[in-house]
C-alpha cells in the first residue's frame, strides 16, 4: 500500500509503496533482512530506516553512479524527510499526539535560533534523525518542567507560568525568556498585565468600620480587606 513517503532519487515527486521502495536498489539486502526479521517494527520505524538508507546512497552516488557528496540531498528532500518522520509527545500542549519532526521544530517550544541551529546540524550530517528527535523531545520536556516550577504569588494560591500563558496573561516569548533565564519572576510580575492579574487594581470603593483601638472612631478599608477580616 502507499506509504505516503516523499523522497528523492527515483521516487522524486512520487508516493511509492513500501514494497516498491524496499525492492529498489537503494535498500541493501542486509537492511531488508533486518526489517523482515524484526516483526515488531512499526510503520514509522520502517520509513525512518529506508529513508536513512536512501540518504546514504544519495550522498555517495548520483543517478549516473558518480560520487556526489552531501549536496545530493537537497533542502526540499530534507524537509520531506522531517515531515515524514513522526514522534509521539508525552507532555505539554501536544501530549498524546504524534506530530512530524517538522511540526515540532516549528512549535512554540523551539525558538528560532534553536531551530536554525538544529537544522544546520541536521543538514550538515552532524546530527542524525534519531538524535534530532531526541533533542527536540528533551527540549519540550525541559521547557514544561521549568514552566511548572516557575510560580507567581496570586490572591489565593500560587500561579504557574504555564497557567499565565494558557490564560493569555503572558505570551510565548515571555515564557521562553523566563525558562531560558533571560527574564526573572520579579520582572514579569511587574508587567502591568501580570500585576493586574496577580494583585488586582486599586480599590474604587471601601467601607467604614469601628476602630478596634478607639470605638468612638471609624477607619476605612477596602472591601477586600473587610472580607479577609470577616466583616
Amino acid at each position: 500500500r502507499s506509504s505516503d513517503l516523499s523522497i528523492g532519487g527515483p521516487f522524486q515527486g512520487q508516493k511509492p509503496s513500501l514494497s516498491e521502495v524496499l525492492s529498489s536498489k537503494y535498500i541493501p539486502h542486509e537492511s531488508k533482512q533486518f526489517l523482515f526479521k524484526k516483526y515488531t517494527v512499526t510503520i514509522e520505524e520502517v520509513i525512518t530506516i529506508i529513508t536513512k538508507e536512501i540518504i546514504e546512497k544519495q550522498k555517495s552516488f548520483n543517478k549516473n553512479g558518480t560520487k556526489t557528496g552531501a549536496s545530493a540531498v537537497g533542502d526540499e528532500q530534507r524537509r520531506e524527510i522531517l515531515k515524514a518522520a513522526q514522534s509521539e509527545v508525552t507532555i505539554g500542549e501536544f501530549k498524546g499526539q504524534r506530530l512530524s519532526v517538522w511540526e515540532l521544530l516549528h512549535s512554540k517550544y523551539i525558538s528560532e535560533d534553536k531551530r536554525n541551529e538544529l537544522l544546520g546540524k541536521f543538514n550538515s550530517g552532524s546530527l542524525s534523525l534519531e538524535e534530532l528527535i531526541k533533542l527536540i523531545t528533551t527540549t519540550i520536556e525541559e521547557t514544561e518542567e521549568r514552566s511548572r516550577n516557575l510560580k507567581f504569588k496570586g490572591f489565593r494560591r500560587q500561579v504557574t507560568a504555564s497557567e499565565l500563558l494558557s490564560s493569555e496573561i503572558i505570551d510565548q516569548k515571555t515564557l521562553n525568556e523566563l525558562t531560558q533565564g533571560n527574564k526573572t519572576l520579579e520582572e514579569v510580575t511587574q508587567m502591568d498585565s501580570v500585576k493586574r492579574y496577580l494583585e488586582g487594581t486599586n480599590c474604587i470603593a471601601g467601607v467604614f468600620v469601628t476602630s478596634k483601638k478607639d470605638p468612638l472612631k471609624t477607619e476605612k478599608m477596602s472591601i477586600y480587606e473587610a472580607m479577609k477580616r470577616g466583616i
